[in-house]
Formats: structure tokens, C-alpha cells, sequence
């Protein structure tokens, strides 16, 4: 099936065009839900909610106004925001800015691998982890983040600029271990 016969056949609710779909999507989508779960049995339940979301309200979609994988990539992170929420997984509140500016540490991003890049940021507290993914990866403004977690534009603003002096301090970490094991 190509894409036109997917979207047609998710419309009018026959299950080879969701089968299909689901084909199609799993693996993308399921990365998105590894990159806001913090355990990856969540991740599998948000996947299957976002799909059954996608499948409801597949009537909703508008091939004029966008294009297909926009709009499921978009009602994922919905299904994963709302979930964390469930969870009572919300942002930490941090008062006071935290300004991290050393350019000399970006080499140490130089030296990791994709899949070293995406643990570490796995490991990332949940509230810090959803906003990074949120502002870095997918795209959306610290008042449109704000909107969709329940927090001020500033809180946001600080859960990313903790989240990357989180990030910057695991990365030197990493990078001290493997220099160490060099030189051993």
C-alpha cells in the first residue's frame, strides 16, 4: 500500500490500512515514546494509546493542512505528555536561571556516538528529559512547552538550561572515563 491508500483506508477504518499504518510508523513513533518514558513498558503503552488516538481521530487529519507524519509524530508526544501527567511526572520548578556557557565542552559531544548521546539524555531526570525533547529534538517554543505541561515560559526555560548542564557535566564524565581507560 502506498501512503495515499494508508491514509484513505485509516479514514475509512479498514484494518490492512492500520496494519499498515502501524507498519509503517512503529519504530519512529516508538522512539519518540523511548524519548519521554523513562522505562520502555511505558513506552509500549504509549505507543499502543498514541496509535488507538491516531486511529480515533484519524477523520480529524487534513492532507491539505499537513503532512502525515507531522501530525502522528505530533499526537504521540501528546499521548506521552499525557501520560507523564498521569503519572504525576511534571517539571521541577527552579527559581533561578542556570547559565552554562563553556563552548570547549562541545568536543566532548564530537567523541560519543548517537546511541551514547540518546542514553545520556535518557537518563535525564523526567521533567527535565520532557522539556529538552520538546524544545531541542522536537521543535516547540519554551511558551508553547509551557502551554502543553502546565508551566511558565521561565520554568521551562530553566528545565532546559538545567537539562543541558546535566548533559554537560555526564558528557565530561564520560569523557574523563574513557581517557582514563586510554592511558590504562
Amino acid at each position: 500500500m502506498d501512503l495515499n491508500q494508508i491514509i484513505l483506508g485509516c479514514q475509512n477504518k479498514r484494518p490492512e490500512a492500520q496494519k499498515a499504518l502501524v507498519q509503517k510508523y512503529s519504530g519512529l513513533l516508538f522512539t519518540i515514546c523511548r524519548r519521554y518514558c523513562y522505562r520502555q513498558m511505558d513506552a509500549r503503552d504509549v505507543l499502543q494509546d498514541a496509535f488507538m488516538m491516531i486511529f480515533k481521530n484519524f477523520d480529524k487529519y487534513d492532507v491539505s493542512k499537513g503532512i502525515l507524519d507531522a501530525w502522528i509524530k505530533r499526537v504521540t508526544i501528546n499521548v506521552a505528555l499525557q501520560h507523564n501527567k498521569s503519572q504525576k511526572i511534571y517539571p521541577i520548578e527552579i527559581n533561578e536561571e542556570v547559565v552554562t556557557k563553556n563552548s570547549k565542552d562541545v568536543s566532548a559531544v564530537d567523541n560519543l556516538s548517537a546511541e551514547e548521546i540518546i542514553s545520556l539524555v535518557a537518563k535525564l531526570p523526567t521533567q527535565y528529559r520532557t522539556v529538552f525533547n520538546l524544545y531541542v529534538i522536537d521543535g516547540y517554543s519554551h511558551k508553547e512547552i509551557g502551554d502543553k505541561i502546565g508551566i511558565s515560559e521561565s520554568t521551562s526555560r530553566s528545565n532546559l538550561s538545567r537539562a543541558k548542564s546535566i548533559l554537560k557535566e555526564n558528557i565530561l564524565e564520560n569523557e574523563k572515563r574513557e581517557k582514563c581507560r586510554t592511558t590504562n
